[in-house]
């Protein structure tokens, strides 16, 4: 009961985020609205795309996000007919939260493809592919480096590291790509940016994608570790590759969508093989 409240938190705070960000974005379109005989309100309404492509590309990742954490509740292993009844009508319950408001969101999205000019969806779309390249390229980065870290650390096989760091390299050659044909910054700086970025993150534990808990990997040592890095690592490529998926166009960025395609399946057999094979805890 105890994870599944910890669970259930999470998953709130995502749906928080959605019931606030769903009507700014809808005002931020009402905002775009222009009559056809009124061509002079386009440029004012150019301040407020980037505000508009943010909302957007942030609506997607938290539905991601979302399903992505309703869908670990699958995955709790109930002790009684109480509490499989209970985790049964939790997940109906944000499935049809998820429902209603995905539907509200692909509704707007419509609407403004109705009352926009192209050039003016166009460079929306492209501001949300460039954030989301951006991401999966920070997240997979970050990824990689804390699974080298703690391989080093534990003595472990470096193969996932490393396979990790390959789809990383992918995802940063499709960014660099886009960087340079948007030709607004220079990649090299670009580059930089995205490494202090990471040297930031990782200068605290607390946001770190990969915390194995410090008395499990004392007790259990380096199995539990490994195990753990396996499964967080399998759900993180998942939701880098689905929040990549659904943001942007299939025709863009397919090399990193293929590479992190490729991760994420071997990450899930390799999953399913500890899980049947330990009885360690992971979580």
């Amino acid at each position: 009961m105890a994870r599944m409240i910890h669970m259930h938190r999470n998953i709130v705070a995502v749906q928080q985020k959605l019931d606030a960000a769903l009507p700014e974005y809808k005002q931020l379109i009402d905002g775009m609205e222009i009559e056809p005989e009124s061509p002079k309100s386009l440029p004012s309404q150019r301040s407020n795309m980037q505000l508009l492509a943010k909302h957007q590309g942030d609506l997607s990742d938290n539905f991601t996000k979302f399903v992505v954490m309703v869908s670990r509740l699958k995955k709790l292993k109930p002790q009684s007919s109480t509490q499989l009844k209970l985790v049964k009508s939790l997940i109906s319950c944000k499935f049809g939260f998820y429902s209603e408001n995905m539907y509200e969101f692909r509704q707007l999205k419509r609407r403004l493809a109705q009352i926009s000019p192209p050039e003016i969806l166009q460079e929306i779309q492209e501001m949300v592919d460039s954030e989301a390249i951006n991401s999966a390229c920070l997240c997979i980065g970050q990824l990689a480096f804390e699974s080298l870290h703690l391989c080093t650390k534990y003595e472990m096989d470096v193969q996932l590291s490393l396979a990790i760091k390959g789809a990383a390299e992918v995802c940063e050659a499709d960014l660099k790509e886009n960087v340079d044909m948007r030709g607004k910054e220079a990649w090299e700086e670009h580059k930089e940016a995205l490494d202090v970025f990471i040297k930031t993150q990782l200068g605290e534990r607390k946001r770190w994608y990969v915390r194995p808990s410090r008395s499990r990997s004392s007790y259990y040592g380096k199995s539990y570790v490994s195990n753990y890095l396996m499964r967080r690592s399998e759900e993180i490529v998942g939701q880098i590759y689905l929040q990549l998926r659904t943001r942007c166009a299939d025709r863009q960025f397919e090399k990193s969508k293929e590479a992190l395609t490729e991760l994420k399946d071997t990450l899930e057999g390799v999953a399913k093989s500890q899980e049947a094979n330990s009885q360690l805890p992971w979580q």
